[in-house]
């Protein structure tokens, strides 16, 4: 396979509202999308990266710097026989994770639209529907927050994840629970709590949640070890785990039974499929995470939870959900309560509304291989 000609642009794209969680509120998404040219065939992805560094370390800004820098070069030098080839040719360039699966993610999809196949077949994906939940984001107050768990179940969600942060916990959720005592519920904290919150930490066991999401700090594999002995919710690990050596040493720790898998944080497609293994072998639990991603990105995250290891109901709600427009012509939706369907054509399976997106893009670079 050669890369003749590789293109990003950026785009700003307004949500319909406002996500909190406890570290940062975004209003707009401020996106790369990458275009990868080979002969007739293009291969898409999308940036998971944001303006800022609460989430993990990566900024658009970086990215940007080691696109130009170092990965588009690399790209064009290596000899590419298949998505793995690009993996390891980005290995020595030390994390940038985000930066590496935005190149790799769209070489993914050039490599099934060579075989003529969707992407979620060329991955292994066992099924060609996948049951999906809901993120909410901190709310003004409970009342909205009430409305907003009720509206979720009325549309079928599969499961609910709530936002919380210290000072914003125990209170809604028991206002959730008493109001919804049967509904499959989970909690998402951002790293905001210490070792410190322990007693207010016990008080989640009284509201039967699926597990709580990244309560520690994203570099305390030891503390969630501590934290798991001295709570019954299980523990899911999102900003601690960037890597399958990452992944090793929780486990090793016992620091968590349940793992986020966003592809983005993990540098790509390659190392997601070597997590899902780890984790089905090890019969462990996952899911698929979201980064409020266009209908690009959420395509690429139904194909990984296909998967026959993606045993829980992921983030990966319908285009509409965040955006007033998504940047593909079919928009992903529900086929079911609850159920998005697998996308039938080659590769990422989604066509781009170029119309649109010319009108959103803040500038683009284009470069073409030089050998």
């Amino acid at each position: 396979m050669k890369i003749d000609l590789v293109e990003i642009r950026r785009l700003s794209l307004p949500f319909k509202e406002s996500f909190r969680s406890a570290v940062n509120e975004e209003i707009v998404k401020d996106v790369f999308l990458i275009e990868i040219s080979s002969g007739e065939y293009v291969g898409y992805g999308e940036s998971g990266t944001t303006n800022n560094a609460f989430y993990v370390e990566e900024t658009n800004s970086s990215l940007e710097y080691v696109l130009e820098n170092f990965l588009i070069d690399l790209l064009f030098k290596t000899e590419i026989h298949s998505p793995w080839d690009v993996s390891f040719a980005f290995g020595p360039i030390r994390r940038n994770y985000m930066a590496k699966a935005l190149v790799e993610c769209a070489i993914w999809d050039l490599f099934a639209k060579y075989q003529r196949l969707p992407l979620w077949k060329v991955v292994g994906g066992v099924r060609d529907e996948i049951e999906v939940g809901i993120s909410i984001g901190l709310q003004p107050n409970d009342d909205v927050l009430l409305e907003k768990v009720a509206s979720a179940i009325d549309e079928g969600y599969r499961r609910v994840k709530l936002k919380i942060k210290p000072g914003n916990d125990i209170e809604p959720l028991r206002r959730v629970r008493q109001s919804f005592p049967t509904v499959p519920l989970m909690v998402d904290a951002n790293c905001s709590y210490t070792l410190g919150d322990l007693e207010v930490l016990r008080q989640l066991d009284d509201f039967n949640l699926m597990m709580i999401e990244q309560p520690l700090s994203y570099n305390d594999l030891f503390g969630h070890s501590l934290l798991a002995k001295e709570i019954d919710t299980p523990l899911c690990l999102d900003e601690s785990i960037c890597s399958i050596e990452d992944l090793k040493v929780a486990l090793e720790l016992d620091a968590c039974s349940v793992v986020n898998l966003k592809v983005a944080r993990v540098g790509g497609l390659s190392t997601s499929l070597a997590i899902e293994k780890m984790c089905r072998e090890g019969e462990v639990g996952l899911w698929c995470g979201g980064l409020y991603e266009t209908g690009v990105g959420r395509a690429l995250n139904l194909a990984v939870g296909s998967l026959e290891g993606v045993n829980l109901p992921g983030d990966t709600s319908p285009s509409s959900r965040y955006f007033a427009r998504d940047i593909i012509k079919e928009s992903l939706e529900f086929v079911a309560p609850g159920t998005i369907a697998l996308p039938k054509e080659h590769g990422l399976g989604v066509e781009l509304d170029k119309e649109y997106i010319d009108s959103r893009t803040l500038y683009s670079k284009v470069y073409e291989n030089p050998r």
